[in-house]
């Protein structure tokens, strides 16, 4: 999977146990004004490529807008489209600078737009970014659904053995890593989506868990590449003794988007 990262905070995985996708199958160069919710549409877009050399970035909605730091277009695409569960390989069409490429971006509404933005739904937030690609990068794409390979997350024997949050602490960054994976308020959607990252198959939620848990998974990163050093625990071995789940091979549906136009952005 391309972009894969070796260690990042993820904020995108936080906003994904909040998103319900917008039903919009087709963006072809639209003006703002037609596909954003209630007529809200980021004012002041600013888009200029990242100094940072690293790979780990940040991305998140503000009360007045949309802040991402050393993000490749291909993320915001991933945000915008609420495709977390979907690896790179499922976004066809996409030019090689926007899966390489990183920016900074800030997006502000008006100020006389502040109010209704804060009142918008996380998915109605999303078709504004969705907006802010098409009027910014000039996407034209397509959005649709086929049958593919993926790993089907379900109870291991004996049940799960994940942890409820009850503590009453706001939900905090999940963190993906070499060999770690770990979130406080989180829910199974924003697992799956960490899970697909590293596997590089899409993950479906069987496990009909449907509340809030505290997550902490530990493995033996050589180990899923059959190396004999460190403790020899795969990532797989792990979900099951640590949080008694297990994957399936199997079919099901993938999201995609097929590009058909994209083009960089004017450094403003």
């Amino acid at each position: 999977m391309g972009n894969r990262l070796k260690s990042v905070v993820w904020e995108i995985a936080i906003l994904a146990s909040a998103v319900t996708v917008l039903s919009c199958q087709q963006l072809h160069g639209q003006s703002t004004t037609e596909i954003a919710p209630n007529g809200v549409k980021y004012e002041v877009v600013s888009i200029k490529p990242s100094p940072e050399e690293t790979q780990r970035f940040n991305a998140h909605f503000t009360p007045t807008g949309f802040s991402a730091r050393n993000i490749t277009p291909l993320m915001i695409m991933r945000l915008a489209f609420g495709l977390f569960n979907s690896n790179d390989d499922l976004f066809s069409g996409v030019p090689a600078w926007a899966q390489s490429e990183r920016f900074d971006v800030e997006a502000k509404v008006a100020e006389a737009d502040t109010e209704k933005y804060g009142k918008l739904s996380p998915s109605e937030r999303l078709g504004v970014l969705q907006a802010m690609l098409a009027n910014t990068f000039h996407l034209e794409a397509i959005r649709g659904v086929r049958e593919g390979k993926v790993y089907l997350l379900l109870p291991a024997k004996g049940g799960a053995k994940v942890k409820a949050s009850n503590d009453g602490q706001p939900p905090s960054p999940a963190e993906l890593s070499r060999g770690h994976i770990a979130g406080h308020d989180m829910l199974m959607k924003s697992l799956v989506s960490l899970l697909t990252q590293k596997f590089g198959t899409t993950v479906i939620d069987k496990t009909g868990l449907t509340g809030k848990y505290d997550i902490t998974l530990n493995w033996d990163p050589t180990a899923d590449q059959a190396s004999t050093t460190g403790d020899g625990t795969t990532l797989q071995a792990a979900l099951k003794e640590q949080l008694g789940l297990r994957l399936e091979a199997g079919t099901g549906p993938v999201e995609i988007l097929t590009v058909q136009r994209m083009e960089r952005p004017a450094e403003n």
